[in-house]
């Protein structure tokens, strides 16, 4: 088994009767996921892929159906739990594509090449996305639209083309779910 993953998203809750879950995606494209998801990993189950689909979309979430989970107590259980999948596992990307997690850990240049940070996480805002970007105890929500930035993909960085507002880092990532 490939053992290199990515986190597609956080179960939020169970949905309906049959063993359904209501999923958080932590990915892009999740509205994608049932061209192409056959099998997930969910961590407290494991670490083999299992099989699972789509079986619908509950508001903007994606409800799945994972093998084994019968039943809405099991579903229930399972709340809070990370889906990943092999990344061998992902669809093939076209030539100015990439998935959100390749930008995670991509150098932040300011407009004159200067480091100013990390790309720690991407999120989705519902206009845009952002990216979150840390340096040395300070963090910044900087858009991810053409205005604000300009990704170098064969440098492995993003060009800020706008100052950002720094705030005092919080310490890890803070995950906000819809219910």
């Amino acid at each position: 088994m490939d053992t290199e993953t990515v986190q597609i998203g956080e179960v939020v809750a169970a949905h309906g009767l049959d063993g359904g879950l209501k999923v958080y995606p932590t990915s892009d494209h999740a509205e994608r996921w049932t061209e192409w998801l056959r099998a997930v990993i969910v961590d407290r189950l494991g670490p083999d892929p299992r099989p699972a689909r789509v079986v619908r979309v509950a508001g903007a979430l994606p409800v799945v159906r994972v093998q084994g989970i019968a039943d809405r107590t099991a579903a229930e259980r399972l709340v809070g739990a990370v889906l990943s999948v092999p990344v061998a596992d992902l669809p093939a990307l076209g030539a100015d594509e990439f998935y959100w997690f390749q930008l995670v850990g991509l150098t932040v240049v300011d407009r004159d090449g200067h480091p100013v940070g990390r790309v720690r996480h991407v999120r989705r805002t519902g206009a845009h996305d952002v990216i979150e970007v840390e340096e040395q105890g300070r963090w910044s929500l900087v858009p991810f639209v053409r205005a604000w930035v300009d990704l170098d993909w064969p440098a492995g960085r993003v060009r800020l083309l706008q100052d950002p507002l720094w705030e005092p880092n919080p310490g890890p990532s803070v995950r906000r779910h819809a219910d």
